[in-house]
């Protein structure tokens, strides 16, 4: 019997062109575990087993999340976007350096896996005989703040130049967005296999098997699934 662990924690800071906009904090946890046991029946059998889980953990933090200066500058119309994630809006000036929004941040997703798998092998004269399963489940989960805090992008559309449109606060384009709500799918599969190695004769084998695999539909994490049926209407 053999098992196995593994534990891997990484974070990263990475600044932005701007002191105190654009950084990002990158986290990162992963978790493996394994589970191994080979069985001898007696000469001629002999049966595998495995068992493994996977769990991925990834986060992406802005700069400045928790203060929402969108309201201390004074900019409308981001009360209820921004409350969940307060920070620093998007000013994007054609010509100059940006504000980065740090759009859909913050971002985090967490993936599980989990397998098990079982083999036999039966070896009968000249025939090795092998039947196994291979069953998975899969799932992952992601929240992300979207434009929450806004995004503006000034262009010089109305005084010819980006930076004047900036200071007199004349946006081009602006565009706002909640943040998502926890959305995710899950994922089952069950494979099933047989197969012959026949020997025929000493220099000639015969390889026979048939396998079934079954996939089943993703399923939605917190029913956030949709589907269009045009028939009725």
């Amino acid at each position: 019997m053999l098992f196995r662990s593994t534990y891997q924690k990484n974070s990263q800071y990475q600044s932005g062109a701007v002191p105190d906009v654009g950084g990002l904090m990158l986290s990162t946890l992963d978790q493996r575990f394994g589970l191994s046991e080979t069985h001898i029946f007696g000469p001629s059998m002999l049966n595998e087993f495995r068992l493994g889980y996977v769990r991925d953990n990834y986060a992406s933090v802005q700069q400045g999340l928790g203060t929402n200066y969108a309201s201390q500058a004074g900019i409308a119309g981001l009360d209820q976007t921004s409350i969940a994630y307060p920070g620093f809006p998007g000013m994007a000036i054609s010509g100059y350096t940006s504000l980065d929004p740090s759009s859909f941040r913050p971002l985090a997703r967490r993936e599980n896996k989990y397998e098990i798998t079982d083999n036999i092998t039966r070896t009968k004269g000249a025939h090795t005989l092998k039947a196994g399963v291979d069953i998975r489940w899969m799932g992952n989960a992601i929240i992300n703040g979207a434009w929450s805090r806004g995004n503006y992008q000034f262009t010089g559309t109305y005084t010819s130049n980006a930076f004047a449109d900036f200071l007199l606060g004349y946006p081009y384009q602006a565009q706002r967005t909640f943040p998502r709500n926890e959305f995710g799918q899950f994922f089952r599969e069950q494979q099933f296999f047989f197969q012959d190695d026949w020997k025929v004769a000493s220099r000639l084998t015969l390889n026979f098997g048939l396998r079934y695999d079954l996939n089943h539909a993703p399923t939605s994490l917190n029913n956030m699934f949709a589907s269009i049926d045009p028939a009725a209407n």
